[in-house]
């Protein structure tokens, strides 16, 4: 399973970004948005985001967040099997442990973590980020990327700082998109996320 997630607005006490299961076609499907801390060049406990990279997802089976989803989850069966965890995070200037998938509504709940929410507000307005129906969107994600792993395939997301990105050319490539490709995909995303909310409101979910 491949995921990918598109960092899209680094302010200087977050990132925003979107997370996508990237299909066998190479086409993407909407899965929900992330909230990060930002970037540092050099690591600040708790302040600092991961590096752009891609990393394999493993269960992690022991630690506090496991212990508390574990209780959280435990009339909910066969739903919580581990946290989800990126594996083996650092490059030349800094390292990460327990960098988790989890939920929270802001870079506040992040310490290098990614935060999954349903909503995002722009962090230029709010500089800390925020997301709402974190609870839903990692309950609609966590059985669509737990699910490979039991089966015992390998599970990896690659993140992507699609700011830096050069300048959109005239030609769409695999790393490169054209604006009419990604007006098409945001449509797509934004109807997926009216049914979504739809569902969210017929069984008043909070």
């Amino acid at each position: 399973m491949e995921l990918e997630l598109l960092r899209i607005s680094t302010e200087p006490q977050s990132t925003n970004g979107i997370l996508f299961n990237k299909l066998s076609d190479g086409s993407r499907k909407f899965l929900c948005y992330i909230i990060e801390d930002t970037y540092r060049k050099e690591k600040v406990m708790h302040e600092t985001r991961v590096p752009a990279n891609r990393y394999q997802i493993k269960f992690r089976k022991v630690g506090g967040f496991n212990s508390r989803y574990t209780e959280r989850y435990k009339d909910k069966a066969n739903f919580h099997h581990g946290m989800l965890e990126l594996q083996n995070v650092e490059n030349e200037n800094m390292s990460f442990k327990y960098v988790l998938l989890h939920c929270g509504n802001s870079s506040k709940s992040s310490s290098g973590c990614l935060i999954t929410t349903f909503s995002q507000e722009s962090n230029v307005m709010k500089p800390e980020g925020w997301g709402s129906y974190s609870r839903v969107a990692y309950e609609y994600v966590y059985p669509i990327i737990s699910k490979p792993l039991l089966n015992g395939e390998k599970v990896w997301i690659n993140i992507i700082n699609f700011e830096d990105h050069a300048p959109l050319s005239k030609k769409a490539s695999d790393d490169v998109m054209l604006t009419s490709v990604i007006d098409r995909k945001m449509d797509k995303i934004i109807a997926e996320l009216s049914g979504i909310k739809q569902t969210i409101s017929q069984h008043n979910i909070i």
